[in-house]
């Protein structure tokens, strides 16, 4: 993700306008979600340890008084790219396939989008790496109990009973975050075509009687 620097102060009609994301004091005042998003770029790049705030405000092109804005100290910035990552890699994910109404194609498609963020997968791997951190320790806590059961409610509508939805649902869950990591190898083969063979595959076996 790249953010430009914003333009300079610019006159309409003889009045001074502010850009967009600056205030009257002219500090550049980006998003809450920018500055999550420009953490999480950070932490796929070099683990949470990247998260400090000068690095992340000099990519930004903007100076720490940006932050401030939003945030007290680090926990904050921290906190609030789990929140952002909680969003990107889980809730807004479930929301796009809300359409599907067949279960099984909801399955196939979860797989298809999960398999083919490689640019989320290195953020998911860093941050399962470092648990240690109780703010990330937290975070993914929720978000695999919120996958988990996204993922049983799509096998009891299948069928499945209870029990046995929740173990196709953690079967299908390991095969989500193995992928995740193996994508991270050096000599990943991971490619737009046995994506779809992978897709297809796992969800045959995972929806076999």
């Amino acid at each position: 993700m790249c953010f430009t620097r914003l333009p300079h102060t610019l006159k309409y009609g003889g009045k001074r306008t502010v850009p967009y994301g600056m205030s009257q004091t002219g500090v550049v005042k980006l998003s809450k979600d920018q500055w999550a998003d420009a953490a999480l770029e950070a932490i796929g790049r070099g683990g949470l340890r990247a998260v400090a705030v000068e690095p992340i405000a000099l990519a930004l092109g903007v100076t720490k008084g940006s932050f401030y804005w939003h945030f007290a100290n680090r926990n904050e910035l921290l906190q609030a790219a789990m929140q952002r990552w909680a969003f990107r890699a889980t809730t807004a994910i479930i929301e796009g396939l809300a359409d599907i109404d067949d279960p099984r194609e909801r399955l196939s498609g979860l797989f298809r989008f999960a398999f083919a963020a490689r640019d989320e997968s290195a953020i998911e791997d860093a941050i399962m790496a470092s648990l240690t951190d109780p703010i990330v320790a937290a975070s993914v806590n929720t978000v695999h109990a919120e996958r988990i059961a996204y993922l049983v409610g799509i096998f009891k509508a299948m069928g499945f009973s209870p029990a046995a939805a929740r173990y196709r649902a953690r079967l299908a869950y390991s095969a989500l975050l193995g992928h995740w990591v193996l994508q991270q190898a050096p000599d990943s083969t991971i490619n737009e075509r046995n994506v779809r063979q992978l897709c297809d595959d796992f969800t045959e076996m995972l929806t076999r009687s």
